[in-house]
């Protein structure tokens, strides 16, 4: 089973804290996250955007982020593995971007991600607002395929 990681998710890999039950899924099942180009984007654009985060953490987390990339860039999927995007996957991302349930929540980005995990299966990990996520699995259905998740609560 291949998992796709939201913006999310991603930031709370970033983080990486032993007690958190993600990064302690992550360990145990020794999964290995698919990564959206877009997804990557977004973390770096929360990273450098956030007023929560001193200049510390910031250069800290861009750091964890830029060895994040490093891997995708090399293939190696020894921490993640680049999400394929293709024509497909567009056709489902512009089906599901009309889908009113979670909108409010739910950045177009992360739908990206969805996207891939519709066409090729895979389960989206979701690490945030996981009620709105449930609520547009829900609203998916028919031509469009299945989405799957695998949600863990916010810290």
């Amino acid at each position: 089973m291949a998992f796709v990681l939201t913006a999310q998710a991603v930031m709370r890999a970033i983080q990486a804290r032993e007690d958190d039950p993600f990064c302690q899924w992550i360990d145990a099942e020794d999964v290995l996250p698919l990564i959206a180009n877009v997804t990557i984007a977004q973390v770096l654009h929360a990273i450098n955007s956030s007023s929560a985060l001193d200049k510390h953490e910031r250069r800290t987390y861009n750091a964890l982020a830029e060895v994040l990339i490093q891997d995708l860039a090399q293939g190696l999927g020894e921490i993640a593995l680049n999400a394929v995007f293709d024509l497909n996957t567009a056709v489902i991302l512009e089906s599901i971007m009309g889908i009113e349930a979670g909108s409010d929540r739910i950045g177009e980005f992360d739908l990206v991600a969805a996207a891939i995990c519709i066409q090729h299966n895979h389960d989206l990990v979701v690490a945030r607002d996981a009620q709105s996520w449930i609520e547009l699995e829900a609203q998916i259905k028919g031509a469009t395929g299945r989405l799957s998740l695998k949600t863990f609560d916010a810290r």
